[in-house]
């Protein structure tokens, strides 16, 4: 019996199981989109701050190597040195963290490897003789 030839039910059936199939296909594709998306938008946050931000000190917000927003996760925007430089220790770590959530960058000061992560040259204050 073909399926133009089952009752009304099963065709029912086979149609709506068919519609849920194709609907987990489109979520899936539509999360890979949104997590490339969001590659792009961190890769082109860096890519700005690298290019122009460090010389108009106004920086574009880096999301953390494993695509979270440091907004949504409590942190304030790092849109600015002035931004970086008021860091409380617990959201400097937590920055830290999110942008080095393995550790692997352990040396050197947290401030340095957090500019490092977001694309700026920091700026020092030493002078030279």
């Amino acid at each position: 019996m073909t399926n133009s030839e089952a009752p009304a039910p099963l065709r029912l059936h086979d149609t709506l199981k068919e519609t849920i199939q194709s609907t987990y296909r489109v979520e899936q594709k539509l999360r890979q989109t949104q997590k490339f998306l969001k590659s792009a938008n961190r890769l082109s946050a860096i890519t700005y701050n690298r290019s122009w931000g460090s010389e108009l000190n106004q920086f574009e917000v880096v999301l953390f190597s494993d695509l979270r927003d440091p907004q949504e996760e409590g942190l304030p925007p790092l849109t600015s040195r002035e931004a970086v430089a008021k860091l409380t220790a617990a959201q400097r770590r937590a920055y830290y963290k999110g942008y080095y959530p393995d550790g692997r960058d352990r040396c050197g000061d947290q401030l340095d490897k957090i500019y490092e992560a977001i694309g700026v040259r920091r700026k020092t204050s030493r002078r030279r003789a």
